[in-house]
């Protein structure tokens, strides 16, 4: 067992054996000082363009097909350039200027045509499809789930990257090219005892793409010599296209069950249970790429291994300069897998 003041000294021992508080700067975000807004940013946007056609057949079904054309435009983008400088805190310490701005120097786009039908063979039965043929491509995703619009670092430092390495347009992570709902449902009357619906979805799902990427020394091939206080020692690198690997694809069979009763003499009250069954057959594809393994060995992470290279005038060899690491497109979390077999119920009084 190490002692704690034994591990802190190995610890101040590295850090003033490798400069102390001498060290250079690799990065700052610091709000009143070096971070600033650009007059007139607005709100990222898009262009939609849709048409769409519907179709009753018979009494009873309908059909309906819509397209749809998506362009994004008016990035969030932080710029970092020789034309931003540099400033000074009150400390003496020297930061790079960082600007919010909006670009047009990446790009989004979307096309889909949407297929979806109903049927209702009798009083009790209905029967429904859906279809999603898609594909959304660019080179920036623009968004996260969790906090929406997000800035592109396509603007910082453009000594140091090229697109085309950096950032290489292809079917972007959200692009899903087929997605399929089979919906049908029955009620069951029970007279006094009220009414009973069971029903079924049958879904199919296609994979989402994911690349093979990660940083590379930079700073040894940059000729230009640019003046930054904190230049970037290592860059992010597309070893592949953007959507060389696609997750699996998943299929799921959900089931439910509804039984309500009405209560005598209370017109507005209705007792109600619920109870479903999802992945009934417990499929298990691996369907979320942002919890896969996804390490690509280089000389960042293993310099013994793997040579550095010029991205500017070289294209690396895989087994030199990177490979994938032997775990590459396993999943690494239970999140990367669909939902297991769940079951769910619900009960209560509406009113």
């Amino acid at each position: 067992m190490i002692r704690t003041e034994d591990a802190l000294a190995t610890l101040f021992a590295w850090f003033d054996a490798n400069g102390g508080t001498n060290r250079p700067n690799v990065g700052a975000d610091v709000p009143g000082i070096n971070t600033r807004v650009a007059d007139g940013l607005s709100s990222p946007s898009a262009d939609e363009f849709a048409a769409g056609v519907t179709k009753q057949i018979g009494t009873r079904g309908l059909l309906r097909i819509d397209g749809v054309y998506r362009q994004y435009e008016d990035f969030y983008a932080t710029r970092i350039d020789q034309s931003t400088g540099q400033v000074v805190n009150e400390l003496g310490d020297e930061f790079d200027v960082v600007i919010t701005e909006n670009t047009n120097a990446v790009e989004r786009k979307y096309a889909g045509l949407n297929l979806s039908g109903s049927w209702r063979p009798g009083s009790r039965v209905t029967l429904g499809v859906g279809y999603t043929l898609s594909r959304t491509w660019g080179n920036v995703d623009g968004e996260t789930s969790n906090s929406g619009p997000v800035p592109t670092s396509i603007l910082e430092y453009p000594e140091y990257r090229d697109p085309g390495w950096g950032f290489p347009v292809g079917d972007l992570t959200t692009d899903q090219r087929h997605k399929l709902r089979i919906v049908g449902t029955y009620t069951a009357p029970l007279g006094t005892l009220g009414s009973l619906t069971v029903g079924g979805i049958q879904s199919f799902n296609s994979g989402n793409p994911y690349a093979a990427a990660e940083n590379i020394t930079i700073e040894p091939y940059v000729t230009t010599a640019p003046h930054y206080a904190s230049p970037p020692a290592e860059v992010p690198y597309f070893f592949t296209e953007p959507d060389a690997f696609r997750t699996e694809r998943a299929f799921s069979t959900d089931v439910s069950a509804h039984y309500r009763y009405q209560l005598p003499h209370a017109a507005s009250l209705e007792l109600f249970l619920k109870a479903d069954v999802l992945n009934v057959f417990n499929n298990h594809a691996v369907v979320n790429s942002q919890y896969l393994n996804l390490a690509v060995p280089t000389n960042v992470s293993a310099p013994g291994r793997y040579a550095a290279f010029n991205p500017f005038i070289e294209t690396p060899a895989r087994g030199v300069n990177w490979d994938l690491g032997p775990t590459f497109g396993e999943a690494s979390s239970r999140f990367a897998y669909q939902t297991p077999r769940t079951f769910r119920m619900s009960f209560g009084v509406r009113f």
